[in-house]
């Protein structure tokens, strides 16, 4: 009888040690909420949760720049501009980086609540 009670008490122990565990883990993996900025002008034109896939397309008579929008990432896929940087600088990932298109006076940026800031 007194064996029956230490293994319950040793199963209820390693519970309560994985259920620590899980939690420990899910805190530290806990993907943070951010959204994608993105200027005009120095204006806000679009706020966009980057919870899912699309390609923004801003479009006038000068202008014409493709943003794509990505759970992970953002990035400019195309741009009228001569130099290219915007499209050469890649992917953004992380809450405080900035891309910007100053020939078509674009700037995007990642925000996010608990992001890790990139400076």
């Amino acid at each position: 009888m007194k064996k029956f009670k230490n293994d319950i008490i040793l199963i209820i122990v390693l519970i309560i040690l994985s259920l620590i565990i899980y939690f420990i883990y899910n805190s530290i993996n806990k993907k943070d909420e951010l959204f994608c900025k993105i200027y005009e002008n120095q204006e806000l034109k679009y706020e966009i949760k980057l919870d899912h896939s699309e390609d923004i397309i801003i479009e006038d008579d000068e202008i014409k720049i493709i943003i794509e929008i990505n759970e992970d990432y953002v990035l400019v896929k195309e741009s009228n501009c001569k130099d290219k940087i915007c499209v050469n600088q890649g992917k953004i990932t992380k809450g405080g980086q900035i891309i910007t298109c100053l020939p078509n006076k674009i700037y995007i940026k990642l925000e996010g609540k608990g992001a890790d800031v990139y400076l």
